[in-house]
């Protein structure tokens, strides 16, 4: 690829480059710079040299805007995202970057406005919000680099505020209890907690459950969790893949068998009455006798909230809170880290690590405190044996 160049005025030259075919418009791109040179062969030299800067990607452009990018990305990332996150990042980005950058073709955002969405999103979100519009603003410039736009995510270099540690309550074991123990009058939805409190597994995930991916009577029993219910333009749909695109197997306790099994007859004797067999592919948990849709995921957290207000019982319990009295509980027992984080269903286990600190500073100070026993023991015999 060489510019062309052409003589403006005396010692003035004109350097055109091609850049390729713009993707909204499907016109021909250039880039052109004016350039101080004595001669035709110097005009030329820098124009190789731009023509260089283009193949590396330095001065791709475009005119397509901040705003009309951000647009087509969402729509090319939405069906892989839950309807949940699809929203998330839309809101974010139409609420907090579309009203600063959203006119700025492209090529010309700098990091120094995308650090003026930040400051300004900082006003009136949280840390963690902030970041979350960040990865969306980087995700968006970062397509522009795959569709040739940009040659460099200026969003790289943008200034992103620290996400502080927090230490997330959890729920007290007499808590989950005592919600179980105020539906046992309806053993279908006392079941869907007991499974909450015990597997870690999220709202949606347990809602999507068939009885094909439960395994109760080969000595080894589990659930396997590979879709997910959602709601999805005011419609209640299983989605093939969870939150993480991640299958998972978890291992369940001898409670959770005895009440599965128990919930499985009632749910059959019920899809009998209305002429309808219980199959695998019934969901676990329906609100029809035949079991044939899943329950609608915010009616489910609904009942919970009632549930949880009458009983007076703190915010911690609730269908996700569940998930951190298991992965906080299970922590604190000394579990490594790597299984707390494949049962709940974590992409990484540093994810575990950031929601867990405290847990595992308590579980360190406890090996600390093993391995000063050990030490003293070995270099004072007596202590084994004072007491």
């Amino acid at each position: 690829m060489a510019g062309s160049v052409r003589e403006t005025s005396p010692n003035k030259w004109e350097i055109r480059v091609y850049l390729g075919t713009d993707p909204m418009t499907g016109r021909p791109r250039y880039k052109s710079k004016t350039v101080v040179a004595t001669s035709r062969r110097a005009a030329q030299h820098r124009a190789d040299e731009i023509a260089s800067e283009v193949r590396r990607g330095d001065w791709v452009g475009s005119e397509m805007t901040f705003g009309e990018l951000a647009s087509r990305w969402l729509d090319l990332r939405k069906p892989d995202w839950a309807p949940g996150t699809y929203v998330a990042y839309e809101t974010l980005l139409r609420l907090h970057a579309i009203p600063l950058i959203g006119k700025v073709p492209i090529a010309k955002l700098r990091t120094m406005d995308i650090d003026a969405v930040h400051s300004r999103a900082r006003k009136s979100l949280q840390s963690t919000s902030v970041r979350k519009l960040h990865n969306a603003i980087r995700g968006v410039v970062d397509q522009g680099m795959r569709w040739q736009l940009v040659g460099v995510n200026v969003a790289d270099r943008a200034t992103v505020p620290p996400c502080p540690a927090v230490q997330r309550a959890t729920a007290t074991v007499d808590d989950v209890t005592k919600i179980i123990e105020a539906v046992a009058d309806d053993s279908a939805f006392a079941t869907l907690l007991h499974l909450a409190a015990s597997t870690g597994a999220r709202r949606g995930e347990l809602l999507a459950l068939t009885w094909g991916r439960i395994a109760l009577d080969d000595g080894n029993p589990r659930i396997m969790i590979t879709h997910s219910g959602v709601i999805d333009e005011g419609e209640v749909v299983v989605k093939d893949g969870t939150k993480t695109h991640r299958a998972r197997v978890v291992s369940l306790d001898e409670d959770s068998v005895t009440r599965l099994r128990a919930h499985r007859l009632s749910q059959a004797e019920s899809s009998l009455a209305v002429g309808s067999p219980l199959t695998d592919a019934a969901f676990v948990f329906s609100p029809r006798p035949c079991a044939t849709v899943p329950h609608n995921p915010h009616a489910v957290t609904r009942r919970v909230a009632r549930l949880r207000n009458r009983l007076d019982l703190p915010p911690t319990v609730c269908l996700h809170g569940f998930r951190h009295f298991v992965g906080s509980h299970l922590i604190s027992e000394g579990v490594d880290v790597r299984t707390v984080a494949d049962r709940l269903g974590h992409s990484r286990p540093s994810t575990t690590l950031a929601y867990y600190t405290h847990q595992v500073h308590e579980s360190d100070a406890h090996a600390a405190e093993i391995m000063g026993n050990v030490i003293a023991k070995r270099s004072n015999p007596n202590v084994a044996g004072s007491g």
